[in-house]
């Protein structure tokens, strides 16, 4: 939660909870970063706050209860 806004963290919440209440679970494999860039960078109240790009590449899928893959691949 310390990284997310609070509008994002409920977001982000509820969609485990709704995938808790289905059974699945996600499951995202980092194959490499592509490349990583500074967006913004900025001192607020003491407070550092950088914003980073990454691009990356990524197997991401879904399995149900019993293992079996039901989304992505």
């Amino acid at each position: 939660r310390m990284l997310l806004s609070p509008a994002l963290a409920e977001v982000f919440l509820s969609e485990l909870d709704r995938r808790a209440a289905a059974d699945s679970r996600d499951e995202t494999t980092l194959l490499s970063i592509l490349s990583s860039d500074i967006v913004s960078a900025a001192l607020n109240e003491g407070k550092a706050q950088i914003t980073v790009r990454f691009v990356s590449d990524q197997v991401h899928l879904v399995r149900d209860r019993d293992g079996n893959v039901v989304e992505g691949n």
